[in-house]
């Protein structure tokens, strides 16, 4: 992953480039990828490559200079999260919306992911195809 600073003309300030030997961010082609810019501060959802060559879907904070300030991994028992858009929650948490590839049941949930501030997991729900219409109140 590749993050870039422009000026108001569009002129290259910064370029950084994000990854390690323990995990790489997965290639374009594969994955879609969410941003959200919140204040001083933009939040990456997508999916990594670890060294085991597994897919792990990520989190990851950076403030606006491209300067990593954490990095979460977004776990599910029954397979692998696919992240679609991340933002903020009413009370300053952030959501993730995402649904669940579990290949040996051949389903994919629909997954809603509340964190705190810091990234950490409060909760996951799932929505699967036949349940009732969510209603916002």
């Amino acid at each position: 992953l590749r993050l870039f600073g422009l000026d108001s003309q569009g002129a290259l300030l910064w370029s950084k480039a994000h990854g390690n030997e323990k995990y790489r961010f997965a290639p374009d082609y594969l994955v879609s990828r969410s941003f959200y810019k919140d204040g001083n501060h933009l939040f990456y959802a997508g999916l990594v490559i670890d060294s085991n060559d597994v897919f792990i879907c990520t989190l990851t904070k950076f403030d606006l200079s491209g300067n990593q300030i954490w990095h979460k991994s977004l776990i599910n028992p029954k397979g692998l999260i696919l992240a679609h858009t991340v933002t903020k929650s009413t009370d300053g948490g952030l959501l993730v919306s995402a649904d669940i590839t579990d290949t040996i049941a051949a389903v994919h949930p629909g997954l809603l992911i509340k964190l705190d501030q810091a990234g950490n997991i409060l909760w996951q729900k799932e929505f699967h195809k036949n349940a009732p219409d969510i209603i916002e109140t």
